[in-house]
């Protein structure tokens, strides 16, 4: 019964983040954020126990859900640059690649609104 609920995590995670962005959504939005954070914990370290079979489909459907700061807490810069700078040696050693390059543009694009939409008026 564990192993079957895990597998239906990746699912479950993507329909609660297609819930509307309400109040009364608003604890199960951050349930499934934090559901997504974890299996993209196990993606990124390569854990045999993740679930997610199609890394680049599901985290793109998973980006498309989600407002620019979610994506921002979710992947800070960092984790992304170190990500794409691993990718050519993850590529090279047939490992799955979890953050493809249209999942790293959303976060580009993410990064940069979030910057402007925080700008001080004065600057």
């Amino acid at each position: 019964i564990e192993e079957s609920l895990e597998e239906l995590a990746p699912a479950c995670t993507l329909e609660l983040l297609s819930l509307p962005h309400t109040p009364e959504n608003a604890e199960r939005r951050r349930g499934a954020i934090a559901a997504l954070r974890e299996l993209l914990r196990q993606g990124l370290e390569v854990e045999t126990s993740c679930r997610v079979r199609d890394w680049p489909c599901f985290l793109g459907q998973a980006m498309t859900k989600l407002m620019a700061t979610e994506i921002v807490d979710l992947l800070s810069w960092d984790v992304l640059a170190v990500t794409r700078k691993n990718k050519k040696s993850l590529e090279s050693q047939n490992q799955r690649v979890v953050i493809d390059f249209n999942c790293f543009y959303i976060a580009l694009l993410a990064h940069i609104a979030l910057g402007f939409s925080t700008k001080q008026m004065d600057l």
